[in-house]
């Protein structure tokens, strides 16, 4: 299923306006062309097709045009944001449980990536495939994709919870804030001009 085939909720969207807004954004600014108003963002029962929030992005990268933007605001999502499908995984009773919900029921999230995972060795690694949109807006999800990947896998298996590998296709910026933030998180750095994009961690620990 590709991300253009299910809706999704407002609040990945909101979260966006609200990232925005902290660096001094209009609101509107944000939304514009999206046929969104930010009352909308307040409807527990809306739905948003893709497009819409794709257009949030792309005014979004266009205002703040930093590097690592997408890492940064990958960070912001937890479990919350997802609404059941987070709770689902939060109650989990193992680790593999969650990772089996996860990877069914990827149409309940926000992800635009394509995600994958399975066992090689002893190492468990999830794969996020690049969307076909244009080259910003695609640089952007993956970062976010799997940033908001690498902290909802901290969440749900537990503080003690870290990476052996952290992956990333394209190069980061110097400069970029996000980089150390997200290795704390992770509990290891990012390795950047990677054949791919993937986190992977020992599933024994």
């Amino acid at each position: 299923m590709r991300f253009w085939d299910f809706k999704r909720s407002s609040a990945s969207v909101r979260l966006l306006v609200e990232f925005g807004q902290e660096r001094g954004l209009d609101a509107a600014r944000i939304l514009s062309r999206s046929r969104l108003k930010v009352a909308d963002l307040a409807d527990p029962a809306i739905e948003l097709e893709a497009s819409q929030e794709l257009c949030v992005v792309g005014n979004l990268i266009r205002a703040c045009r930093q590097p690592g933007l997408g890492l940064e605001v990958g960070m912001r999502y937890n479990f919350a944001s997802y609404g059941l499908w987070g709770l689902g995984l939060i109650s989990s009773a193992t680790a593999g449980d969650a990772l089996a919900l996860a990877l069914r029921s990827i149409p309940l999230t926000f992800a635009f990536c394509r995600i994958s995972g399975g066992l090689d060795g002893e190492t468990y690694t999830v794969t996020f495939e690049p969307p076909d949109v244009e080259p910003a807006v695609q640089r952007f999800l993956v970062e976010r994709d799997v940033a908001a990947a690498a902290r909802l896998m901290k969440e749900v298996l537990g503080a003690e919870f870290a990476l052996t590998r952290f992956t990333l296709q394209h190069q980061v910026e110097r400069g970029a804030s996000s980089i150390e933030a997200l290795a704390r998180m992770a509990g290891v750095r990012p390795e950047f001009g990677a054949r791919c994009t993937s986190l992977s961690f020992d599933p024994s620990k």
